[in-house]
């Protein structure tokens, strides 16, 4: 290996390890809202999102077959 290649393979390390540290500084940095196992309210609680239907069952039991 000559010296240029050497000095190239630094270069990008040195950069990919800057810039994983900026990522891992970002994500630690970003406010948290809720904690865990804590339920966050809606104004629309009463609202129903999911029934299991007949349907919904055998869908379900064939993916696990």
């Amino acid at each position: 290996m000559n010296s240029t290649e050497n000095e190239t393979r630094r270069s990008f390390l040195r950069k990919f390890a800057a810039g994983t540290m900026l990522a891992v500084a970002g994500i630690s940095a970003r406010p948290r809202n809720t904690e865990a196992g804590e339920i966050k309210k809606t104004g629309r609680d009463n609202e129903i999102i999911y029934t299991e239907t007949d349907q919904f069952r055998d869908y379900y039991r064939s993916l696990r077959a």
